[in-house]
């Protein structure tokens, strides 16, 4: 198993909407205990499917989501899964510079853009350095991972509410679906790029079980506890709040490296596809500055845009990467081997 790969993995997945716990609510928390249930079949998409990913970048020995397609798809077919994929993959940046400017609001309302040009300048930093994504999501991810178990856990001693649930549109096990491949469509690129520093293909499927376990365990405690709380946007802001300065200050750390993490993961990705047209650093640092135009609109606005579009093409692409690599009879289930 490659334990850096893993925190890449978890870091990605964990952005704003994860750290906010209002995915958790969206996918999970209005299906009560069928939520669970859900949490249990997208963990297992999110093994199988990561794991498939990186056995088909390490087999097909691409470095980039461009050429995976081109060798799975065809042509065609990988022009416009590779426009989908780039352009979802530049929202990420922009709604995780938007949401570190709302971090940034949290201290002064002026200080939204200067929070957001200091993710920028931090960024470029840490992907100046060669593994410099892996290095630093090895020190991020364990520490929000922690934070965010901490305030579950502390969330148990305050008194439960019996608000009921909403009657959601979905059925559960649709809802999982959409979950894991949309979050599967955060990391592909981040993924692609990281499976050449594999020693086999049994490591990546280990790496992306392991991934995906941490995920699902944590998904599980933290909906444990918002379901016990009234209603909010923010359940866990809502949580923290309760709990005193002291556990909102953690929720204000643990927000910024999930967001952060999650826009390494989106740049590095985005940026390894641009490589052969522009130096992959200079490539990460214009998108960088180019998103945050579109970071202005706002969090919420871009993410209720964008995010629902992006889930359902997720799917699509999965499918017809799967379907490719069936039809070559190359690697689809060389996970389960």
């Amino acid at each position: 198993m490659n334990r850096g790969l893993a925190w890449v993995f978890i870091g990605g997945i964990v952005g704003a909407g994860f750290a906010s716990g209002e995915e958790i609510w969206l996918f999970f928390g209005r299906y009560g205990s069928f939520g669970f249930l859900g949490i249990v079949l997208s963990g297992f998409m999110l093994g199988a499917f990561g794991g498939a990913i990186l056995s088909w970048a390490a087999k097909e020995r691409t470095r980039d989501h461009r050429g995976l397609f081109e060798r799975l798809m065809g042509k065609r077919t990988a022009l416009f899964a590779d426009i989908v994929l780039s352009c979802f993959l530049f929202i990420i940046v922009a709604v995780m510079e938007a949401a570190g400017g709302e971090i940034g609001r949290q201290f002064s309302p002026a200080s939204g853009n200067l929070f957001i040009f200091f993710m920028i300048i931090l960024a470029g930093l840490c992907l100046w350095r060669p593994g410099g994504i892996v290095a630093i999501n090895s020190i991020l991810v364990p520490v929000l991972l922690l934070l965010l178990l901490l305030i579950s856990a502390a969330s148990f001693k305050l008194p439960a509410a019996a608000d009921p649930l909403p009657k959601p549109a979905l059925p559960w096990w649709l809802a999982a679906f959409f979950y894991a491949s949309y979050n599967l469509l955060l990391v592909f690129s981040a993924l692609v790029g990281l499976a050449e520093k594999l020693d086999s293909l049994k490591a990546g499927r280990s790496t992306s079980f392991f991934a995906s376990f941490i995920l699902s365990s944590l998904n599980c405690i933290v909906l444990a506890a918002i379901l016990r709380q009234p209603q909010s946007n923010l359940p866990i802001l809502a949580l923290a709040n309760s709990l005193g300065s002291a556990f909102r200050l953690s929720y204000i750390v643990t927000l910024f490296c999930a967001v952060f993490t999650s826009l390494l993961a989106a740049v590095w990705g985005l940026g390894k596809r641009l490589e052969n047209i522009i130096p992959e650093l200079w490539g990460e640092l214009v998108i960088l500055i180019l998103a945050w135009p579109v970071s202005q609109f706002g969090f919420a606005k871009i993410v209720a845009g964008c995010y629902p579009l992006f889930g359902s093409l997720g799917f699509l692409l999965l499918i017809l990467l799967w379907a490719g690599s069936v039809r070559k009879n190359r690697v689809a289930l060389l996970w389960v081997k």
